[in-house]
Order: C-alpha cells, then sequence, then structure tokens
C-alpha cells in the first residue's frame, strides 16, 4: 500500500495513510468504473491504471446524461466522472445522486464553481487535477468500501426493522394467547409490580381468593389468614410468599393452609413464587403461582396412613422372616429375589448380598439325600413353584457347606389366580440327620464303653453289688461271688446278700435289715463294717470290711443303694499277731505295726470310699436311663420325635456329652480301683515285713527314687484332692536310684507327707486362709555319701518348745491322733544310720522335715535284695 508523500502535512499525512489502510482492507478488487466526461486523450491512460489496480472500465461516456442512460446497461460499481467536462445541463453535484453508485469527481482549479453546494450532494470523493496514482487509487478504494460499508448497514437496518416487526407481532399474539392461557389455568397466577398493586390474576387466582385485583398484597391478612400445612401454626406476614417474592426471594412449592376470615373456608395450596427483575438486576416485580393441593393433601394423607400401616406389615413381616430359624426365600415371576432372610443366607452358605436367582439353581447346586444323585433343575422346589407346581418336606443335599434342607415350596398367586412369584422355606436339618448318624455311633460306642465298663468292674477286686430301690440286685460283679461264694443274678432280693454273716465274734449272726446293703435302701450309710462270712459250715470263712450307701437322682429321690466289700482276713490276722505280740511285751513295735498298717488300711477305706460315692452317685447311669425312658417312649415315633420335638432335638449333643462323662467316669473308677489295689499290696509288704522287727536281718533294694516319692504322693492322692493340696516334686539334684528297705522307706514317706497334710488341715480348722492355697514340697539332692529329703508344708508349724518332743511315741495335738506317725519314721531313720530333724518358723510357719539317709557303698544291681 501507497503512503502519502513525505512533504505532505502531518494531518494529512495520517488522514491519507488511515483511509488507504481502510480501503485495503475493504473489498475493493476488481470494480466495473464507468468514466464520465474524461477526455479521449487520457481515457487509454487512466484505463491502464485502472486495471493495473485491477479494474476494469466499463465504458466511458461524454456526460452525466449519457452516463445515467446507459447505467442500467452498463451497471458500473463506481463513476470516475470529470467535472470540468461532464457538467452540461446536469448538476454535477447531483449525478452521484443519479446514477445510484459512489463517484469519484476529478476537479480543475477553474471548476471550483462546479462543487457541489452541499453535504446532500457531496459526492464520495473530490481530487483536484491532475490526480497522482496514489490519491486517485486511495479515493477510488476509500469510495468503494464506503459504498459497501453503507450498503450493508442499510441492509442490516432493514433486515433489523423487519425482524422487530415480526417480533413485534408474535409477542402480541403471545400476549394474547398467554392472557387466555393464564385464564384457562387451573393454577392460580398473580403478577405485582414493584409498587405491589397486582398486574395480572387470573381467573383461578381471583376465585380462590375473591380478591380485588387493584387490592394491596398487603392487606391480605385482613381478608385471609394464611397457616403453614398443619392448618394450626401462622405465617409471619414477612414469611408470606408474596412478601418474600417482593423482597426478592423465590419460594418454590411451599405448602400453606389458606383459610377465608368471613367464611371460614379453606384451602390448601402449594405456592411458588419469583421476584422479576430487569436486564440491569433491579426489582421490577413479583409473580405467584399456586395450585389447590386440598384433594392431592386428603390423598396424601389417606397414602400415607396406607403406607404407614403397608410399612409396619412389612416391618413385622421383616422381622418374623429374620427371626425365623428356618430359610425364606421369596421370588418374583420374573425371578428376581424379593425375600432372603438371615437363616437362608447361612443355611445356604451365601454371602450377605442377596444373590442371583440364577447363582444357586444351577444344575450341580443340589443333590438328593444320598449326597450323590444331583438334582434336576426343573425338580428344584423353586423352580417348581414357579411352574405352579408345589413341594412339600422334599429331603435334599448341599454339598459346599456340606448341609442337609428339608423344603417346602409353593407359588404364590393374587387374586385372580394369576402366578406372581414363589416362596421356599426350608431348614438345616443337618443337625438332626448327623444326629441319627451320631446316634447310631453313639449306641456302638455305648455297648463298646459298656462293655469296657462291664469288663473294668468285673476286674475289680472289691465285690460290688447294686440294687434298683425296690431292693432288686441290678449289678453283681465276679469278685462279689467269689467273696460270697455264691452265684448273684440280678433280679434276685437285696436282703439274700448276707445271709450267714456273722459279727466279729464269728458267733452273732448279723440280722437282714442291718446288712449294710438293706441300711442303704433305708438311706443309711454304713463305712467299713466287718463281718464273718463263711461259705460251708465246713470252711474257714473270711473277713469282710463293708461299705454302702443310698443312691439318688438330681431331685435327691431314693433311686437304688450299692455296697462294695473286700476281704481283710489278712488285716484281721495281722491285728490277730499285733495282739500276740502286745502279749509278748513288743509294745512299741506292735504300736508302730499298727500305725503303719492303720494308715496303710485307712488310705484304702478313703479308696473305697470314693468307688462308693462314684457308685451311689451315678449321675452318669441315671442320665442314661432317662435317655433310654424318653427313647422307649417315642418308640413309635422315633424319627419325627428326633426331628421336631426340642427335646429330641436335644438327643445327639446329650448323648455326645454322656459318652465324654462315661469315659471321664470310668477313668476316674479304674484310677480308684489301681490305687486300692496298691494300698493292699502295701498293707501285705507291712505284715511280711514284721520279721524285721524280730530279727536281726535287714533286706536292702535298689529302687527309683522318684518312683518311690511318686507311689508315696499316690498313695495319698484322694485325701491330697480332697482338700486341693497341691504337690511339688524336685529330685533334679538327686540320685536316680538308692538303696534303702523299700516297704520301711516307703512307709516313711507316706507318714511325713501324711504328717504335712494333717498340718495344713490344723491351719485350715483356725480360719486362716493358705496363700497361695495349701501346698507340700518334697525336695531330694545328694550330700557326700547322704542323699537328704526335704517333706516342706505351708501348714500349722510346730513351737520352739516342742521341737525335742515331736518323734516320742505317742506325743500328738490330735484328738484322734495315735502319736506314732513321726516316730516310726524317726525309728526307720536312725535305724537306717541316718537323722532326721524338724525346721519351722514357729506356729503359723509351716514345717519342714529334713531326712539324711547313709548311702551303702556296696555295689549293686538295680532291683536286687541285698542282706544287710
Amino acid at each position: 500500500m501507497r503512503r502519502a508523500p513525505p512533504d505532505a502535512p502531518d494531518g494529512a499525512l495520517r488522514w491519507q495513510n488511515h483511509l488507504m489502510e481502510t480501503a485495503s482492507d475493504s473489498n475493493t478488487s476488481s470494480a466495473r468504473i464507468l468514466m464520465v466526461g474524461v477526455d479521449p486523450g487520457e481515457v487509454p491512460g487512466l484505463t491502464a491504471r485502472l486495471r493495473k489496480w485491477g479494474h476494469r472500465v466499463c465504458a466511458a461516456v461524454p456526460s452525466v446524461q449519457a452516463a445515467v442512460e446507459r447505467a442500467t446497461e452498463l451497471r458500473p460499481d463506481l463513476a470516475l466522472i470529470d467535472v470540468d467536462r461532464a457538467a452540461g445541463s446536469v448538476d454535477p453535484g447531483r449525478s452521484a445522486s443519479a446514477l445510484a453508485v459512489p463517484s469519484v469527481h476529478l476537479v480543475g482549479a477553474a471548476g471550483e464553481e462546479l462543487l457541489p453546494a452541499g453535504p446532500e450532494s457531496f459526492p464520495y470523493a473530490c481530487i483536484l487535477k491532475p490526480a497522482n496514482d496514489g490519491q486517485l487509487r486511495l479515493s477510488i478504494d476509500s469510495v468503494l468500501a464506503n459504498h459497501a460499508r453503507e450498503r450493508k448497514t442499510r441492509e442490516e437496518s432493514a433486515r433489523t426493522i423487519s425482524a422487530l416487526e415480526r417480533k413485534l407481532a408474535e409477542l402480541q399474539d403471545r400476549h394474547a394467547l398467554a392472557h387466555t392461557a393464564l385464564d384457562n389455568m387451573t393454577e392460580g397466577v398473580v403478577l405485582a409490580g414493584r409498587d405491589g398493586k397486582f398486574r395480572l390474576i387470573n381467573r383461578a387466582a381471583f376465585s380462590t381468593f375473591n380478591y380485588d385485583p387493584d387490592g394491596d398484597p398487603y392487606l391480605w391478612s385482613e381478608t385471609l389468614e394464611v397457616l403453614e400445612s398443619d392448618e394450626a401454626t401462622p405465617v409471619a406476614d414477612a414469611d408470606l410468599p408474596i412478601r418474600r417474592a417482593l423482597d426478592g426471594s423465590a419460594t418454590d412449592g411451599r405448602r400453606l393452609f389458606v383459610r377465608h376470615r368471613q367464611s371460614g373456608a379453606g384451602t390448601h395450596l402449594s405456592i411458588s413464587t419469583r421476584p422479576i427483575r430487569d436486564p440491569e438486576g433491579r426489582l421490577e416485580g413479583s409473580v405467584l403461582v399456586f395450585r389447590d393441593v386440598t384433594a392431592e393433601k386428603r390423598t396424601e394423607a389417606r397414602l400415607e396412613e396406607t403406607d404407614t400401616r403397608l410399612q409396619n406389615q412389612v416391618d413385622l413381616m421383616e422381622t418374623v422372616f429374620d427371626s425365623m430359624a428356618e430359610g425364606v426365600v421369596v421370588v418374583g415371576a420374573d425371578r428376581s429375589v424379593v425375600v432372603f432372610n438371615p437363616s437362608a443366607r447361612r443355611i445356604l452358605g451365601v454371602p450377605d448380598v442377596v444373590p442371583d436367582f440364577r447363582d444357586w439353581n444351577r444344575d450341580d447346586y443340589l443333590y438328593h439325600a444320598d449326597t450323590v444323585t444331583p438334582l434336576a433343575r426343573e425338580e428344584y422346589p423353586l423352580v417348581a413353584a414357579l411352574r405352579g407346581e408345589s413341594t412339600n418336606e422334599m429331603d435334599l443335599y448341599l454339598p459346599g457347606p456340606d448341609v442337609y434342607m428339608s423344603f417346602h415350596a409353593t407359588p404364590l398367586r393374587d387374586e385372580l389366580g394369576r402366578l406372581r412369584g414363589a416362596v421356599a422355606v426350608f431348614r438345616d436339618s443337618t443337625p438332626l440327620k448327623k444326629a441319627e448318624q451320631s446316634l447310631q455311633q453313639a449306641v456302638t460306642d455305648l455297648q463298646q464303653q459298656n462293655r469296657f465298663r462291664e469288663t473294668v468292674f468285673q476286674s475289680i477286686s472289691d465285690g460290688v453289688v447294686a440294687t434298683d430301690r425296690d431292693g432288686t440286685l441290678t449289678l453283681v460283679n465276679r469278685s462279689a461271688e467269689a467273696l460270697l461264694g455264691r452265684p448273684l443274678a440280678r433280679g434276685d432280693d437285696a436282703a439274700s446278700v448276707f445271709d450267714g454273716a456273722f459279727f466279729r465274734d464269728k458267733a452273732t449272726p448279723v440280722p437282714r435289715d442291718e446288712t449294710p446293703l438293706c441300711r442303704a435302701l433305708r438311706g443309711e450309710s454304713t463305712t467299713s463294717m466287718e463281718m464273718f462270712l463263711r461259705a460251708a459250715p465246713d470252711s474257714e470263712g473270711i473277713h469282710i470290711s463293708a461299705s454302702a450307701g443310698p443312691m439318688r437322682d438330681a431331685s435327691g429321690d431314693l433311686t437304688g443303694a450299692v455296697v462294695t466289700f473286700r476281704d481283710v482276713t489278712q488285716r484281721v490276722h495281722a491285728r490277730e499277731a499285733l495282739l500276740q505280740a502286745f502279749a509278748h511285751g513288743r509294745t512299741e513295735i506292735i504300736d508302730t505295726v499298727l500305725h503303719n498298717i492303720g494308715n496303710a488300711i485307712n488310705s484304702v477305706a478313703v479308696g473305697a470310699d470314693t468307688l462308693v460315692e462314684q457308685l451311689g452317685d451315678d449321675e452318669v447311669l441315671c442320665r442314661f436311663c432317662a435317655l433310654a425312658d424318653s427313647v422307649a417312649e417315642h418308640e413309635g415315633d422315633w424319627i419325627d420325635w428326633l426331628r421336631s420335638d426340642p427335646q429330641g432335638r436335644q438327643v445327639r449333643p446329650f448323648l455326645l456329652a454322656l459318652v465324654a462323662d462315661l469315659q471321664k467316669r470310668n477313668e476316674s473308677l479304674n484310677g480308684t480301683a489301681r490305687r486300692v489295689a496298691d494300698r493292699v499290696r502295701h498293707i501285705v509288704d507291712i505284715i511280711r515285713n514284721q520279721e524285721s522287727f524280730t530279727t536281726a536281718r535287714v533286706w536292702r533294694k535298689t529302687i527309683d527314687l522318684r518312683e518311690a516319692i511318686a507311689d508315696a504322693v499316690k498313695t495319698l492322692r484322694d485325701s491330697l484332692d480332697r482338700r486341693a493340696i497341691a504337690v511339688e516334686v524336685d529330685c533334679a539334684r538327686a540320685p536316680s536310684q538308692i538303696l534303702v528297705q523299700e516297704s520301711q522307706f516307703h512307709q516313711m514317706l507316706v507318714n511325713l507327707v501324711k504328717n504335712a497334710m494333717e498340718a495344713i488341715d490344723a491351719l485350715s480348722s483356725t480360719g486362716r486362709e493358705l496363700v497361695p492355697g495349701p501346698r507340700i514340697r518334697i525336695a531330694a539332692w545328694s550330700e557326700a555319701d547322704h542323699v537328704a529329703l526335704d517333706v516342706t508344708d505351708n501348714g500349722i508349724g510346730v513351737a520352739p518348745e516342742s521341737m525335742r518332743e515331736i518323734f516320742t511315741a505317742g506325743y500328738t495335738t490330735k484328738a484322734s491322733g495315735t502319736g506314732l506317725g513321726l516316730h516310726s519314721a524317726a525309728n526307720f531313720v536312725v535305724g537306717s544310720g541316718g537323722t532326721i530333724e524338724p525346721l519351722s518358723e514357729g506356729v503359723g510357719r509351716g514345717t519342714t522335715m529334713r531326712v539324711r539317709l547313709r548311702l551303702p557303698q556296696e555295689a549293686v544291681r538295680p532291683g536286687r535284695p541285698v542282706r544287710g
């Protein structure tokens, strides 16, 4: 683009540059230019210049009149008029209007009088001749650009005016239509100006409020009473929807109750309001729209009442379903799961989410009760129910969680009989099924346990006889028949068991009603009653010791009696021998032997009493009999009883607990029987070792020290357990074997432990609490050529002034004591070349009996007796 020459004024230069830039930005290329009055000699040059600039010369005419005549034919875009030559009879200033095209006038200095008189006839551009290329091109481009903008502006103005006219007509139509629509709306509509005056109120609003359209909305409170939807709570004036709208706040669907103060008639309304603002956001008024929801309110109240009632029923049913032990599944006709209660999830082993119907109704999901045959899918209870078929008490097996189930399924139909779904109710019959299996196994186990118990019972060396409450024998072991010398059978009369029995004098018969068994049937207990039996007139007979007691059920009612008796002939003979020894003046020896035998016999009696208590209070047998009675009562409906009756469902756990208790009882009986047998053997050993008091021979034997201590504790185990005395043994630093007189070493240990036990009894009788509890500690260790042994208790202790007397024969602090226990132990220790000493910090501080025994130097093999 060419610029103004450098010598042009600054203002002209800036204006010319602006015009050139404006012209270059306009669509001025390829314009059709008509030359008017141009000197023919200049036409070729001027034409060449115009073509150079991209324009075309459509013609060159001599005058404006000629140009006007050919304008329609030539249709030029611009006229280039030489005003000096083309003036003629036409006003050059009006030539542009005549041609209706933009024009550029070339004016010479002599033609200034031909310039247009005013702006209305002013051409688009005037150039003084001679015009240079820059001026001419700039003028042409500027005129074309200005003409294009003017034409565009005129076209846009015409379009805008046309659009506004159409919009006005449309708005007028809409206004009329809106008025018609508003008057035909069921909703009430009220428009108010910012002055609060109503501008519009439709028929529905007028009929609802019966109010003057020109009324003041602030006076509504004088005519209408506005309440909340509860029909009781007044609405404050400031909170009225119309007032809030006039204050610029919107309201959406607010439920209010409007009542006419004069008539008292009221209406429930749903009101929405909006403030009306101009484009600048200024408040122009408000609009209020409301509808009568009175009928809807009543319907809502009825629906709410119905919904509450139905929801209560649903909640009740859900509570019932959730509390049911049976699984409940309800599916719709489309097989969607509607109800799936917790028991159903638990039984089927599915997660807490509601499962898909297809997940637990696939072909390999359920099996028949035989656990082997798969159930065909079309036979599934719910699938059959969805076909309209019912299923009753169908036993099935689910392998995943290993569950047996009993199914009941029914189709659900509406009042027209149309199928709407199905319901399945099923219960977990696994406990019942397994109870049947366990019952059979339990019966087998009980039979085996009974055989085992019978074997143990028949192996007891003591005689045992039991009767029912009518005095009929129910239980007899072989030892009882052997001791009595005649067979006994179940069903025999209990009174005849001890026929032919005599008191200890072997001459006075024992009356039947005074025998231990008959006394037990009267509810009396007998302990260690000695009698003499002679099976045949020519037999030597035996001495027995019998203990008997009544058997009672859990209510304390008498159910029978049991008696245990043993052969004490050797004990009686020993006693007689001791009496003979006493007659020969060996009083101390006799007392010692009697004491040792008495301790052993007392242990036997304790074991026997334990056995009598266990047999006399046979709770396991009573429970088994009660089970047998219950089973007998339901012999005809055995399976149903096990399935349906609450008591029947407890059979399996009852049997399992019964078997466990029976095993414990058998173990306890075996342990007691073994301890009694050990104590009897110990009595025999004491009797056989009487020769050690009358001869110079001493028999020593290598024994296991730990086993010897354990045997001594076991001898007193029942007495220790009854007192809950804990016994601790520590032989870590002692020799494993020692050479000693076995029977007398054993008796020494028994005497020391028994003395410790009685010391604990003495302290307990004072009311003092033993902390951390009654306990006896036995410790052994090596000291040079001696073995040391401590027996420590936390009992009554020994006063300092009694230390020298406790080993004296006859010294005792107990009313029933003999004073020979510690004396016997001291005799053995001193006779073996050892020492014994008491250690105590005083009364109530416990005692330690410390024994040191010399270890013989001769080498012996374990178990080989050595004469000393």
